[in-house]
């Protein structure tokens, strides 16, 4: 099954497979969410809810009670790893950029981007998806993907979009906890990058997956509860990648072909000469 969609005005081309893989921590629901996310709401972004925007706290600690105490300072850098000929980089030319492309941001680079989803629980199962971000200025600290989470920088990570009906069904709730999830499409190779949280590396559960977040109802405010922000990618070979970039195909460039006569007629419903 195929579906054409048009992303920044080309043709972008979703293949969808009917078989079946396995799926030993909720991988098939997650490669699913993933293709019918980028099928109806990144190409034309519309959102039909109220939404409140929640700005990234980068101060320093702070004790919210409610069950949660966090402790260090506000974590605010994140770092994305690629993996390459066997070793994991903290830098794009892994993800399989040239230093001209970069330097030159080039039309796969700014044609790549994030995505941030945020939902309710890491159970696969249960989960309900808040809210999803599209981060497409991807190129981070030295070129590299290390990115920094600061309202005073205004980029593109600080943001977290919350609608209103997520809040009044919490609004007894001054801190909400919620999981964070990280993707990478590479416009150059057409291929998605998954990314677990390396410090739930030793876990075998859908949790591996996501970053704990705490939504403060008060401030309008968001923070990681993770003392680490390290995102690493899940081997492109294994069952889960190769799936879901089975559901993504390249992004196609065409040209956009523009009507060679003048006037357009309604009854024809076709464009003619006038004149």
């Amino acid at each position: 099954m195929k579906y054409t969609i048009k992303y920044n005005g080309f043709d972008t081309n979703i293949k969808i497979g009917l078989n079946d893989i396995r799926k030993p921590i909720g991988e098939q629901q997650h490669i699913d969410e993933l293709v019918n996310e980028t099928k109806q709401k990144l190409i034309n972004p519309i959102n039909d809810v109220e939404v409140r925007r929640f700005v990234y706290n980068n101060t320093n600690a702070q004790s919210y009670g409610y069950g949660y105490n966090v402790s260090q300072n506000s974590i605010n850098t994140i770092k994305f790893y690629f993996y390459k000929n066997n070793i994991y980089g903290n830098t794009f030319t892994n993800a399989g950029f040239t230093t001209d492309e970069l330097n030159q941001n080039s039309i796969a680079v700014k044609k790549s981007f994030y995505i941030m989803e945020l939902f309710d629980t890491y159970d696969s199962y249960t989960q309900n998806k808040i809210t999803t971000n599209y981060v497409t200025k991807i190129i981070g600290i030295d070129k590299n993907p290390i990115h920094k989470f600061n309202p005073s920088l205004n980029t593109q990570f600080n943001d977290l979009f919350i609608p209103i009906s997520f809040l009044e069904k919490n609004n007894n709730t001054t801190i909400i906890v919620s999981y964070l999830r990280f993707n990478f499409y590479n416009a150059k190779t057409g291929k998605l990058s998954v990314f677990y949280n390396y410090s739930k590396r030793s876990l075998l559960t859908s949790e591996k997956l996501y970053f704990k977040v705490l939504l403060n109802t008060s401030t309008k405010t968001w923070q990681f509860f993770d003392t680490n922000l390290f995102a690493y990618e899940i081997l492109p070979t294994s069952k889960y990648v190769e799936r879901a970039n089975d559901s993504v195909n390249d992004l196609e460039i065409k040209k956009q072909n523009y009507p060679d006569k003048k006037a357009f007629d309604y009854n024809s419903n076709d464009y003619i000469d006038v004149e």
